[in-house]
């Protein structure tokens, strides 16, 4: 049964084992925290990230477009202010 059935934690747990990080990452896209599901799982085994890299490149993407689009409001808000 064991070889079907895996069992680990959910959320964070605060430790350094892939389990662990898993459920780092999984409880910070819960609260919609892209930056540190990406601090969690770059903290992945190598292995580990060479079979999730395209979430890793996909979720890199959509943090680098959060910020993008963040600096455009700060620029347009202080262009109103002027």
């Amino acid at each position: 049964m064991q070889r079907f059935v895996t069992i680990r934690p959910t959320g964070d747990t605060g430790g350094n084992s892939p389990a662990a990080l898993v459920g780092a990452i999984e409880a910070a896209l819960k609260r919609g925290d892209v930056p540190a599901a990406l601090a969690a799982w770059d903290r992945l085994p190598e292995p580990a990230r060479q079979q999730s890299a395209a979430w890793g490149k996909q979720a890199g993407d959509q943090d680098a477009a959060a910020k993008a689009l963040a600096a455009l409001q700060n620029a347009a808000i202080a262009a109103l202010r002027k």
